[in-house]
């Protein structure tokens, strides 16, 4: 989940932040490749002398770069920023530890940082531009979040609420409409269609992995194959209420 923190990346990750012309008189930029058969994606940057978002370049991974180039069509990129090279580095780096592309089974990043991606030292120019684009620049908090820092409720106040709570069940109905508001799409099964993918996985007797290989397809773990989503089983993306 974004936090306020993070909100600059994900304005950056739909497209709508970019930067200025590098002192390499090109244009660096922060890409994203989607494999929209499965949903798999990868993050990376281009930073090269003359560089330019329509330049040719695919990628620097030699697991991503032939699965282009074999299925070209079966790939989307997007231009996530462009700008000048300390600022596209940085914004990499942050883009990938917001993702948590290590951890992401669908990504094909294996790091959220790497040395080589760090910047030591940046411009005072630079620092500023940073310090000028965050989300809460120029902005104070408000007097009755100050009021709040340090405090804690009391411990016969927190007592007072787990006992008014313990027992208390949600009716069905309840459960069904926190799934249901919370959806950003169905999955279709043999054994039904659900709102998560741990229902799909209990109804159907598989782990909810089993689920999502089966609705949208997966590779194999060289990354050389993909195996397409089984037949009876489907996602429909989009809210359903």
């Amino acid at each position: 989940m974004f936090t306020p923190r993070n909100r600059l990346v994900s304005a950056r990750l739909s497209g709508k932040v970019s930067g200025k012309r590098g002192p390499n008189m090109g244009i660096s930029y922060l890409y994203k490749w989607v494999h929209k058969p499965s949903l798999s994606w990868y993050v990376g940057s281009r930073t090269a002398k003359n560089c330019h978002p329509d330049d040719g370049y695919i990628c620097s991974s030699k697991t991503v770069k032939p699965l282009i180039e074999a299925n070209r069509q079966d790939w989307q990129r997007t231009i996530i920023a462009t700008g000048d090279v300390d600022y596209i580095r940085l914004l990499e780096t942050e883009t990938l530890t917001v993702l948590d592309a290590k951890s992401d089974p669908r990504s094909f990043n294996k790091h959220n940082q790497n040395g080589k991606f760090v910047c030591e030292g940046h411009s005072l120019e630079t620092r500023q531009k940073i310090k000028k684009s965050h989300a809460f620049a120029g902005k104070t908090r408000p007097d009755h979040s100050l009021m709040m820092t340090g405090r804690k409720r009391k411990p016969e106040d927190v007592q007072k609420w787990a006992t008014k709570l313990r027992g208390v069940k949600k009716k069905p109905e309840h459960i069904e409409n926190l799934k249901l508001a919370k959806s950003q799409g169905m999955y279709v099964t043999p054994a039904g269609t659900f709102f998560s993918s741990r229902d799909a996985a209990a109804a159907n007797g598989c782990t909810k992995g089993s689920v999502l290989n089966k609705c949208f397809g997966y590779f194999s773990k060289t990354r050389q194959k993909f195996y397409p989503q089984v037949d009876g089983w489907a996602f429909v993306a989009g809210k359903t209420k």
